[in-house]
């Protein structure tokens, strides 16, 4: 019932995260946990080692930015 933040991705570079604040687990609603196993056995990349929401374009390599998500998934629907 809650994410565990191990790391940070900025512009595409994989790092530690900026502050021990930004490591702390994140509560989740069981609605979000449900939605996301969900969508981890739909998406192609499905291990643990894999991201989340990744790139298709990558080939899963790397993970899909998050202003593509703002503009594919989110904001489309506005």
């Amino acid at each position: 019932m809650q994410a565990n933040v191990t790391h940070s991705v900025w512009h595409n570079v994989e790092g530690d995260t900026k502050t021990e604040a930004s490591r702390k687990p994140v509560p989740l609603h069981p609605f979000v946990v449900e939605q996301l196993k969900k969508w981890k056995l739909a998406t192609l990349y499905r291990s643990d080692e894999d991201y989340l929401f990744t790139s298709i374009q990558k080939n899963g390599a790397q993970p899909i930015q998050p202003d593509m998500i703002l503009k594919r998934h989110i904001r489309r629907r506005w």
